[in-house]
């Protein structure tokens, strides 16, 4: 629409994206578009898990498998343009609603309002690695990875006091690996086999 109507560049800010079939489309759509349109906001404005007709058990308590799904699709998308990424629902019932057309998924937070209590899952906890620790307004840094299987993500916050860097490791194996900023400092680190590891350091 904008490239055959240029006039809408001035009414539109920004492009929700969903990531539902992110299996089907490369992350590389987004660098295209951040390239041609390089003020325009792209957030993901939808995740969930349990949503196929093949996910039989739509809550799953203690799945760290989908906290990592989430990990690597925040990383992905902070890393080619993305602004924000948000989940489409916090808490949800142990049968993951409620929703008027039974389209029940899971959630970070699962609430037992029988018992009272909720349960903070996995997932609560992969996307508070970034919520937590990455201000609003941070710059995404470049980053050069020398391990093929580490997924890493570096912000630097728009004071430059702090950068951040998270770092996921998918593999089953641990890996050792050196940080380097810009040849300035380094620090020796071991990733333990699918584990997600969060720094902090001033800039």
């Amino acid at each position: 629409m904008m490239e055959s109507n240029s006039k809408l560049n001035f009414y539109v800010d920004g492009v929700a994206v969903h990531w539902y079939w992110d299996q089907l489309v490369p992350v590389s759509v987004m660098d295209k578009v951040h390239t041609k349109y390089p003020n325009l906001l792209l957030i993901n404005t939808e995740a969930s898990l349990g949503d196929k007709p093949w996910d039989l058990i739509k809550v799953q308590l203690g799945s760290w498998r989908r906290a990592e799904k989430y990990i690597t699709d925040i990383i992905e998308n902070f890393n080619h343009g993305m602004v924000a990424w948000l989940e489409w629902n916090l808490s949800l019932n142990e049968q993951g609603g409620p929703n008027w057309k039974k389209n029940y998924i899971d959630a970070p937070i699962i609430v037992n309002a029988a018992k009272d209590e909720f349960y903070k899952q996995p997932m609560f906890y992969a996307i508070g690695h970034f919520s937590k620790f990455i201000q609003t307004g941070s710059r995404v840094l470049k980053v050069v990875s020398r391990h093929p299987t580490v997924e890493v993500l570096a912000t630097l916050d728009q004071d430059k006091n702090h950068v951040v860097v998270v770092l996921f490791n998918p593999s089953n194996k641990n890996v050792n690996i050196t940080i380097s900023d810009q040849g300035k400092r380094s620090t020796p680190l071991t990733l333990v086999r699918r584990s997600v590891v969060t720094l902090m350091y001033r800039a």
